[in-house]
């Protein structure tokens, strides 16, 4: 097996493991818009779902700041995403984290279109050729 088939089986299974970790961000997703579909059109209750999924735990503070939020409007986000239990709080040498709680699997897995490997055996062989 030539060196360009090495590196094409590799770009495929990364390529493989990047859409799979895409599809999990995407189910994540469209479970938590049905959590927090109850809220205002105009709520920022997502913007700080979407927060800290992305960054992981994160203090009050750190909310406030990168939200632009007064400290009263960060605990009132905070509160309706507790409400549904997407919430859970961490305290990690003194200091509280907020964090989401992991979401159960509800989605599925028709409601994500399924991935076809575009890199078949024989495309491979091609390459290589």
């Amino acid at each position: 097996m030539g060196i360009a088939a090495l590196q094409a089986e590799a770009l495929r299974d990364s390529l493989t493991s990047i859409i799979q970790f895409a599809k999990q961000a995407r189910r994540s997703l469209l479970d938590r818009e049905q959590q927090l579909r109850d809220q205002r059109s105009n709520s920022r209750s997502p913007l700080l779902w979407a927060l800290l999924d992305g960054f992981g735990p994160m203090r009050s503070s750190q909310i406030e700041h990168l939200l632009g939020a007064t400290r009263l409007g960060v605990r009132a986000m905070l509160t309706a995403i507790e409400k549904p239990g997407m919430l859970e709080k961490q305290t990690i040498n003194g200091v509280k984290l907020h964090a989401l709680r992991p979401a159960p699997q509800t989605s599925t897995p028709q409601s994500v279109p399924d991935y076809h490997d575009p890199f078949s055996q024989d495309a491979l062989h091609d390459y290589e050729a």
